[in-house]
């Protein structure tokens, strides 16, 4: 995604599955940000959404990481910034397009992985028996929860495959150029990606959901960008 992740001394480093993980500050303010509306409920809204996209990005990136490294990558690092993570891998010696695809794929199935998850505890009898225990105030913010977790693992998830770069999408759609037009592909791929996100913009800004039309706007002009400095 957009953003800058190079390293400080003020970053949260620790290793998930023998990957190095990194957290930058400006991770925990760019959620804090989108977040803020959460505000008008109370601060554990707030809290519930920054730690539900602290999971939902880091498990996203993980799955690339996990399954780069399954193919015979090797994996650098995992970090999360202000827009987003990524995940960064050297391509191993037999490395191929599809590879490449699965890779990219990786990321928006961990996301879709829990969310089923998120569904099958919440059909648990045993937790809706629970939950007529919770004190009443703790309910609404589950269900806040919930919702959160849908709307970031499920929804972001399909809008990521959009054949966008950087998206995961816009990944899939570069290895697909580039395997049927190997020193064009790039070029190819965001020529679509210009368009795609232009159209994915317009809409999302003609329905009044201003934040994603703007950073689609954004992906566009960045796509824009970089066809004119070829």
């Amino acid at each position: 995604m957009l953003g800058n992740y190079q390293p400080s001394e003020f970053d949260l480093r620790f290793y998930l599955f023998g990957i190095p993980v990194r957290v930058t500050p400006m991770f925990w303010l760019g959620s804090v940000v989108l977040g803020w509306g959460a505000m008008d409920s109370g601060p554990p809204y707030l809290l519930m959404w920054v730690v539900v996209c602290f999971i939902s990005i880091l498990a996203h990136e993980m799955g690339h990481a996990l399954v780069a490294r399954w193919l015979g990558c090797q994996v650098l690092e995992v970090a999360l910034y202000m827009m987003g993570g990524v995940a960064t891998y050297l391509p191993g010696r037999n490395h191929t397009q599809g590879k490449s695809i699965l890779i990219a794929l990786a990321g928006p199935a961990a996301g879709f992985i829990l969310w089923a998850l998120m569904l099958f505890v919440f059909q648990d009898p045993l937790l809706l028996f629970a939950f007529r225990y919770l004190d009443s105030a703790a309910v609404p913010l589950i269900a806040d929860g919930v919702f959160q977790w849908e709307y970031i693992n499920l929804w972001w998830g399909l809008v990521n495959l959009l054949p966008v770069l950087p998206l995961d999408g816009g990944r899939v759609l570069e290895a697909v150029c580039s395997s049927m037009s190997p020193f064009r592909g790039e070029e190819y791929a965001r020529k679509i990606s210009v368009l795609v996100g232009g159209l994915v913009a317009a809409y999302f800004l003609t329905h009044g959901m201003t934040y994603p039309g703007i950073l689609f706007l954004s992906i566009a002009m960045m796509n824009v960008q970089s066809l004119q400095n070829r």
